[in-house]
């Protein structure tokens, strides 16, 4: 029972690794901060789809302030400009953007410290990030650890 246990717990630390790993790889790569969307750009497409081009600001240090407009997946991967059905852009835009009291959900930026310039990207403004995920995937990694360290110390505690 006892290194059925330990295999449980590594195998759920294991699984919560990879569920965290594209958030941890970002967070050991950029450096990051809150943007604050400027404008979202809408340019139409084809059967009735909006592209949606986001246009924000990062302050990257003291001071120091760049514009940007790339997004990222979910994945933290290039990605092109989100399309949307036409009905779906106000909402993203009312999501995003300030409203009349000047009240604004700040986004998370991320960019690499040796060239903010170039490397500066916000997550995908059209859809919520899943940090849901991540949470969950800390949470089996910590379980898995405990589980896995309770198990392999289990005998000590008997032989005492």
């Amino acid at each position: 029972m006892r290194r059925v246990l330990i295999a449980f717990g590594l195998i759920t630390a294991l699984i919560g690794l990879l569920l965290c790993w594209p958030l941890s790889r970002a967070f050991m790569t950029y450096e990051r901060g809150h943007a604050r969307v400027l404008d979202i750009y809408r340019i139409p497409q084809p059967e009735g789809e909006v592209s949606l081009r986001a246009v924000w600001e990062v302050e990257v240090s003291p001071g120091r302030w760049i514009l940007g407009d790339l997004q990222r997946n979910q994945f933290f991967r290039p990605m092109d400009d989100p399309v949307l059905p036409d009905a779906e852009v106000e909402s993203v835009a009312a999501r995003v953007l300030p409203d009349h009291q000047g009240r604004q959900t700040l986004v998370r930026a991320f960019w690499s410290a040796n060239d903010p310039d170039g490397t500066a990207f916000i997550i995908d403004v059209s859809a919520s990030h899943p940090w849901r995920r991540y949470i969950l995937g800390l949470a089996a990694c910590g379980a898995g650890l405990i589980t896995a360290r309770l198990a392999w110390a289990s005998r000590r505690w008997r032989s005492a």
